[in-house]
Formats: C-alpha cells, structure tokens, sequence
C-alpha cells in the first residue's frame, strides 16, 4: 500500500513462488527523484557559495533518498508453505509471516472511501461531497486475520481483480470479490 500511488505488480519468481512487489519502472521513478533531488542540492551549494541555507533541497535529498529505498513485498512461496511481507527500507524493514495454507480466500474489496452517515458539519457547505472508490487486495487466513495485499483507486479494479484471481489459483484458495 505505498502511499505515493504505486501498486504492486506480480510477477513469478519460480514455479513454487510469486512476489507481489515494486514494479522496476516505480523504482526507476523514485530513483529518477533522488538523482533529481541531488542535482538540485548541488546546484543549489554551487550558486550560493555556501551563504544562504540549503535546508530544503537537503530535506528533498532525504526524503527522496528514503523513498528509494522503500520496499513492499508479499512473498507466496508453495514450497516452503510461507506467505511473507517486507514493509520498509531495503536494509530496515519489517517481516511478517503466515503459513501458506492457513489461508481460506482471496478478497477483493471496492467501498466508497469517506463517512457511512452524514453529520450535521458535513451537511452544510458540502451538501455532495465527492467520495472516493477504493479498491482493496487482501488474504483471509483460517483465524480471521486479515492481510491487506495492496489498495488503490478503483480505476484499478480490473487489474486488481486479475491478481487476485492468479494469487487464489496459485494458492488453491477461492477468489470473492466485493463491491459496497
């Protein structure tokens, strides 16, 4: 779910596994950001010898910098009976695991992102807000638990359906799809 608008792409690694991650074009535009983010920190160090304060262009750097670094993966490895996730940087990230066949289905869910009721603020000067449509990717295990694979507008449904469905046949698991 990476918040500057890429979604993950699914490609398959080997016969027993999938990776759900960063395609190589969203890391070439991150990179393309930071290289970016660079040149205009030097530039900025060159044309001001050094008197006025380069303190945005350095936050650029960081920021940037950072965000190509930035790793979301989902691993569903048959052979080794593990559905896996890295959320973070490349070298710090978070890893969290669940076995494979603990999960029961593949979901796809399109909602109306914003509030179920109107309150009485909402009523005044935004009389029909425009709602958002979002659309989630996620795995159910046997507990309940829920797995949120990735979310984005729902323009996006139609190729979010087709990588549920893949993931579902490639787990043996059935593919529900929901629209609220």
């Amino acid at each position: 779910m990476f918040s500057f608008g890429f979604s993950l792409s699914l490609k398959e690694k080997e016969k027993d596994r999938l990776e759900l991650s960063l395609s190589p074009v969203s890391r070439l535009i991150l990179a393309f950001f930071f290289v970016l983010s660079c040149l205009v920190l030097v530039s900025s160090i060159l044309s001001n010898a050094g008197t006025a304060s380069n303190t945005i262009p350095v936050i650029l750097v960081v920021v940037t910098g950072l965000s190509a670094l930035y790793d979301e993966r989902w691993v569903f490895d048959r052979r080794g009976n593990r559905l896996e996730n890295r959320f973070g940087l490349l070298v710090l990230c978070r890893k969290r695991g669940a076995p494979l066949d603990e999960m029961i289905r593949v979901d796809l869910d399109v909602f109306t992102k914003g509030q179920m009721f109107p309150t009485s603020s909402s009523v005044g000067l935004l009389k029909n807000p425009q709602r958002q449509r979002i659309v989630r990717l996620s795995v159910v295990d046997k507990q309940g638990n829920v797995y949120v694979l990735d979310t984005a507008n729902a323009h996006r449904a139609e190729a979010f359906e087709r990588t549920g469905r893949r993931l579902a046949d490639f787990c043996g698991i059935p593919f529900e799809s929901v629209s609220r």
